[in-house]
């Protein structure tokens, strides 16, 4: 086993001015990816100036009135451009969160951090170094509490596998240690996300082009060494078989929810089902599978260990007991088309509509919709963004 590497993080500064904008914060079209904390609080990645493969920016949202207003929040580079984030945020809090970015300057040896603990008001820039394949491939940040947390940078997919490089921090963020590689600890494959419920304990899911194969992986050491965690297949699935495993998410010190999607039968569709877990992960039951269309666009969330969504095409696969059992509804216009869900209680969700549709043609507002009876019934929510 290798002697960790500590990398000293380089901080360039503290609560940038973010500058002002090349547009109006009217020209924000609509959001990427939310996150709410609660029925109030809440973070998001939205779209300024179109959408950003025509020349779009992302931007960083922060709202305390349960998205009916956001503040741009988007931290600024040391050159003093505003930042392009990636779309996901890993949040903390309601004021703390992490986010990483592409430079403005391209770089070929480096991974840009960027923290915030009053709500984006002001951000700290970190600099991490990584190696020049997977510095320019794509990162995802993951804290589980202000002093402990992990980078995974992933490189381009070759062949059905990608090389990948784990950063531990035990200091928030002021040094890290190169935990693990594909090179010599980790498996080999399409890792999806790094997800840790105590420093020591953690899962890398993704996806494997072999047959008959799950990716899923445990660590007990904090991600220096990586071992195979099986599953229970479901009884209609047979050899030869393929997988996609997502994030687990635990709502409790015991209790989570693990995605994995399995194809179904022979028509091209998948279904997906919601392992559940009471022990820490130790062990994870099955529940009932709920078939979709593609994994690679299937919107759900959990509210808790019991209260759970799933959208498919027009349809809300609703669950109250953990997916043991569903219940089918069919929210009137404008609800579809979905491609994210966000709940926070059991009756209090929100949903994301797209700008573009997969055709070509562009999406009529609204794009958020929010609910407040379990997902029943939906009303657009008319938000507006300002700097």
């Amino acid at each position: 086993m290798r002697t960790a590497i500590t990398i000293i993080i380089v901080t360039l500064a503290l609560g940038f001015d973010h500058g002002p904008r090349v547009a109006q914060a009217s020209a924000i079209q609509g959001l990427d990816s939310i996150h709410m904390i609660d029925a109030l609080t809440g973070w998001a990645v939205g779209t300024l100036g179109g959408l950003p493969y025509r020349g779009g920016v992302e931007s960083i949202l922060h709202t305390t009135d349960g998205g009916t207003h956001w503040s741009d929040v988007t931290p600024a580079s040391p050159s003093g451009r505003m930042i392009s984030p990636n779309y996901d945020i890993d949040v903390l809090t309601s004021l703390s969160a992490w986010v990483s970015a592409t430079p403005d300057t391209p770089t070929f040896d480096t991974i840009f951090l960027f923290h915030t603990v009053d709500g984006g008001r002001t951000w700290r820039n970190v600099i991490v170094p990584a190696r020049d394949e997977l510095a320019t491939g794509w990162t995802s940040v993951h804290f589980i509490n202000p002093r402990d947390g992990w980078v995974l940078a992933k490189g381009i997919p070759h062949m059905g596998s990608a090389d990948a490089d784990i950063y531990r921090s035990t200091d928030g963020g002021k040094t890290w240690n190169k935990a693990g590689s594909t090179s010599d600890r980790l498996p080999g494959g399409q890792q999806g996300d790094i997800t840790f419920l105590y420093a020591t304990t953690g899962w890398l899911s993704g996806i494997t082009i072999a047959t008959d194969s799950l990716y899923l992986y445990v660590t007990h050491d904090g991600g220096r060494t990586w071992q195979h965690q099986g599953l229970r297949l479901p009884p209609q699935v047979t050899s030869p078989w393929y997988s996609a495993t997502g994030s687990p998410m635990f709502f409790t010190a015991r209790d989570g929810i693990l995605p994995v999607f399995y194809p179904y039968k022979a028509i091209p569709r998948w279904e997906i089902v919601f392992y559940a877990t009471h022990d820490r992960g130790v062990t994870w039951g099955q529940t009932t599978p709920v078939l979709v269309d593609s994994y690679w666009d299937c919107p759900r969330d959990f509210a808790d260990i019991n209260h759970g969504w799933v959208v498919v095409g027009d349809a809300l696969y609703m669950t109250g007991d953990g997916g043991r059992h569903w219940t089918t509804l069919r929210p009137a216009s404008p609800f579809a088309p979905v491609k994210q869900i966000a709940f926070v209680s059991p009756q209090v969700g929100w949903a994301v509509r797209p700008i573009e549709l997969s055709d070509g043609s562009r999406q009529t507002p609204p794009f958020l919709m929010k609910t407040v009876d379990g997902g029943h019934t939906w009303a657009p929510v008319a938000y507006a963004v300002s700097q």
